[in-house]
């Protein structure tokens, strides 16, 4: 491009002074997306220099044949590269960290660049005297200095893992074990703003102003200049007003505004400095542990570190790895082009949206247009929490007291609530909405008020069988929850700007501080699906084989993935168990092992200190139960090596009644063709590998006397 500028101003030079008057071309950064290879950029005219044609002109004849020639000249050179330089670019497909980049850019190339004050216009009849005293240009605005030249093509990493959670963390665990100097590189795409909550009133980037025509003094003329700064208020208006009320493709939206801010970002440029101020970012944090989130760490005196005390009494972190664990990667890349300085650590790339996967050329693209070449790549993209309309219809200043729950930054927001007399309610009666309401419950010193709505007749009624969901519901009241089952909500309304108004299909109404909404996730397939991965319809995620291989070379683990179970047929589940076990399968399959995946993943909660239980197979209250109980108090959760298979006993199994004590006892759920499906261990700890044999053997119904037996439902501890 330097080559075509200085032959242009050579052939301007030459040319007539009608010519050089007649055409000026001034090259702008253009973005464009990727076509299946590295990502490039185009220049193109800026509208900015565009032909006044209103205004008349003259051309006068040429003085010499020399002109005419270099006329010639410039045609013959310029027509073909003014063709090129006004060829649109290729579709953008970006998303939020696509605009603030592009907006860096314009920051990298304006950063203290001054323009002069504007000077008084010459009259039209001064004299070539006059001409000749006039001050001189000033200087040209300093250049800035170039990044450095990376190579045309991507890097190539050997394993690729998208996903910043415990199944990404388990494959890089079980790759490193096999060659701890594999080349690795751990993708996160923990962004910086959630796309289901994004709302009109919260700004994607806000432009800000530092002092308006600022004079200063330069050189040694005294030349009055002024630093000017441009609020690009209208482009943030152009993207915020396609943005109305909460949106399901926020990535889409924003690409088609993208290039109308652009514009406006490049003319700001053009007159003086642009300054951006981020929207706060969300830490990027390394793969962690999402359960303790709504257990164990809501129990610790100093939650803050992020440290917990196992059920053994063992401390723990809720990292998989330390910090010293990982090698972070910069946006540029730049570091992957050469060989890992700490071969044994992992590469970490935080912050980062892949956009999509082309498995025929083993490369993966980034949303922000560079691409990484790969040999094996992992999916592991878990899920999304799920949203109710409902509350999106909320108006956008009241959305801020509107919260979903996954991740560390929602921990730390919810437990310095919880500190002070706050009333939250939390909407779900399931697992995460039923620790959550009990978790939030032992701060009641603090003077916090605990609310949980569903619309289910009891907590945990989907899993449950109906008698142990009522009893359920009765405990975590004691605990200091004020529980509304079947409650059906109707409307929502914000109170004076800080609450939030839940009106009931009964006639009540709850008005809150803060709203947590636990309603499930949705697994996070638009990688897949937009790589032309198969998909489950019926039941979510993405189709794996046995080797939890999706395509070639591209394997998928933990919540989002729909796999082949020995035991139970296809399924998708959200379990920290399957999400460890699949993510260490998938990574020793992408070494090459050829491993069927045959774990019958289990899940444990509790319900404070008191309940805990653990859960194999299918736990569904669609389906017939048979519950084996002892009557009594809460037994205390026994040692981690307890519970070897014991010798069988005389236990008859009993139908639980809505007034009986449920301490401790095993839970049979049935298939249609009597066959254990599930078992549900209620404070009966340790016999999860015995649970696991029942169901993957389909233990029958009558057998169920002797296999209650096993688990020593009577036995004090």
């Amino acid at each position: 491009m330097a080559i075509i500028k200085a032959s242009t101003l050579l052939l301007l030079r030459r040319s007539s002074s009608s010519i050089g008057a007649r055409v000026s071309v001034r090259s702008g950064y253009v973005l464009s997306s990727p076509k299946r290879s590295n990502a490039c950029r185009r220049f193109a005219s800026s509208p900015a220099h565009a032909h006044d044609h209103d205004r008349p002109t003259t051309l006068p004849p040429p003085n010499s044949m020399p002109d005419r020639y270099w006329m010639l000249a410039s045609v013959i050179v310029y027509g073909p590269i003014f063709w090129y330089l006004t060829q649109p670019g290729d579709t953008v497909q970006t998303s939020v960290h696509d605009v603030e980049q592009a907006a860096e850019h314009v920051v990298d190339q304006v950063h203290e660049v001054t323009i002069p004050a504007a000077q008084p216009q010459a009259p039209a009849n001064a004299t070539a005297t006059a001409a000749s005293t006039s001050t001189p240009p000033p200087p040209p605005p300093p250049t800035v200095a170039a990044a450095p030249v990376l190579p045309s093509e991507p890097p190539t990493v050997e394993y690729v893992l998208v996903g910043g959670g415990t199944a990404a963390s388990s494959a890089a665990e079980a790759i490193k074990e096999k060659d701890p100097e594999a080349n690795v590189l751990l993708i996160t795409e923990e962004v910086l703003v959630d796309p289901e909550t994004i709302l009109v009133d919260e700004p994607l980037y806000t432009v800000i102003t530092s002092k308006e025509n600022e004079h200063v003094s330069l050189n040694e003329e005294h030349a009055e200049k002024k630093t000017i700064t441009t609020i690009v208020e209208d482009a943030v208006k152009d993207v915020k007003d396609a943005v109305k009320e909460p949106v399901k493709d926020l990535r889409n939206t924003v690409a088609n505004t993208l290039p109308q801010a652009l514009e406006k970002f490049k003319e700001a440029a053009n007159t003086g400095k642009v300054a951006l101020e981020q929207i706060e970012e969300e830490k990027a944090f390394p793969p962690y542990m999402r359960p303790p989130l709504s257990k164990e760490l809501w129990f610790e005196a100093d939650p803050g570190t992020l440290r917990f005390k196992d059920w053994n009494g063992k401390e723990r972190s809720l990292f998989y790895q330390p910090e010293e664990y990982y090698v972070q990667v910069d946006n540029s890349l730049a570091p992957l082009y050469s060989p890992n300085s700490e071969p044994t650590k992992v590469r970490f790339l935080p912050r980062t949206i892949v956009s999509s996967i082309d498995p025929d050329e083993h490369c993966v693209f980034l949303a922000n247009g560079k691409a990484i070449k790969y040999s094996k790549i992992l999916i592991a993209t878990g899920g999304t929490p799920k949203r109710l309309d409902i509350f999106d219809s909320v108006p956008a200043a009241a959305q801020k007291h509107i919260h979903t729950y996954r991740s560390i930054n929602d921990f730390k927001f919810l437990e310095g609530q919880a500190a002070s007399e706050k009333s939250i309610v939390v909407v779900g009666g399931g697992f995460l909405g039923s620790e959550l309401a009990v978790a939030l419950a032992q701060k009641k010193k603090s003077g916090i008020k605990v609310t949980q709505i569903f619309p289910e007749e009891g907590n945990l009624a989907m899993a449950f069988p109906r008698y142990l969901t009522k009893w359920t519901s009765r405990r975590i009241e004691k605990a200091g929850v004020t529980v509304k089952p079947l409650s059906v909500i109707t409307s929502v309304m914000p109170v004076n700007d800080d609450k939030i108004a839940i009106n009931l299909k009964s006639g009540d109404q709850v008005v809150a501080d803060e709203v947590v909404l636990a309603v499930g996730i949705q697994p996070n397939t638009h990688l897949a699906e937009v790589s032309g991965l198969e998909l489950d319809d019926k039941r979510g995620g993405i189709l794996v084989n046995a080797e939890l291989e999706s395509r070639g070379d591209v394997f998928a683990a933990g919540d989002v993935t729909s796999y082949h179970d020995i035991a139970l047929g296809r399924r998708r589940v959200e379990h920290h168990d399957h999400a460890v076990m699949s993510g260490r399968t998938a990574g020793e399959n992408m070494t090459g092992k050829k491993k069927a995946y045959n774990h019958l993943s289990m899940f444990w909660s509790d319900l404070g200190p008191e309940i805990g239980y653990e859960a194999v197979g299918v736990i569904d209250s669609s389906l017939s139960t048979v519950g084996v109980w002892a009557k009594g108090n809460d037994q205390p959760r026994p040692p981690e090596n307890a519970g070897e298979p014991a010798s069988s006993s005389s236990v008859l199994p009993v139908d639980g009644k809505p007034d009986e004590e449920y301490g401790k006892g095993v839970v049979f759920y049935l298939s249609p063709e009597k066959q254990i499906v599930g078992v549900l261990m209620w404070n009966v700890f340790g016999k999860v590998p015995l649970a696991r044999q029942i169901v993957k053997e389909k233990k029958a119904f009558a057998e169920i006397n002797e296999i209650a037996g096993l688990f020593n439902v009577h036995d004090s501890v």
